[in-house]
């Protein structure tokens, strides 16, 4: 009998060969799975673990980037803000969102926070670099981009901060 974590692997490996700008949605609806599970099954070397114990240390080391896409997708909207993030604080059962002079506010339930992945996978054909943020039902609750230039590039200094991040937890397998 076939190991089913094997025949999801091999059937995602050639999905993403077949179009690697697939979103993860759509993978994970293809495949019958969550799409944090999804990214599960992704090659390692596109993939790293976060801890979400580490939520607050993640989101205030990316406030110091000097632009980010943060993308909040629900059933009814694709809500996507391009600049600095905001810190914020606890409060209420949530991590609220507030800095002078950012225009993105909003209070984020972290309390529903399953797992955190640093994502590298082509996006609309570009190499694209992402911290994932998934409730405990594996759904995506929001996501957090490198920041590109006004010529569609990743913003280096970014992506510099983002790798150095990142390879805190690559370390820590």
């Amino acid at each position: 009998m076939n190991n089913p974590t094997t025949e999801i692997k091999e059937r995602l490996q050639q999905m993403i060969s077949a179009n690697p700008n697939q979103m993860l949605g759509t993978l994970a609806g293809q495949l019958g799975i969550s799409e944090a599970e999804t990214i599960y099954y992704l090659p390692e070397e596109m993939r790293t673990a976060a801890p979400v114990e580490d939520f607050e240390t993640i989101w205030q080391t990316a406030c110091c980037w000097e632009k980010a896409t943060f993308i909040a997708v629900t059933p009814g909207a694709v809500v996507e803000y391009m600049g600095k993030l905001p810190t914020g604080s606890h409060g209420h059962g949530m991590y609220n969102l507030h800095q002078e002079g950012i225009p993105l506010g909003g209070h984020l339930m972290i309390k529903q926070l399953g797992s955190i992945w640093f994502l590298s996978k082509p996006h609309f054909g570009k190499v694209s670099h992402s911290i994932q943020f998934y409730s405990t039902k594996g759904q995506p609750m929001f996501s957090l981009y490198v920041g590109r230039g006004a010529d569609k590039e990743l913003l280096p200094e970014v992506l510099e901060k983002y790798n150095n991040l990142r390879s805190r937890y690559e370390e820590a397998v």
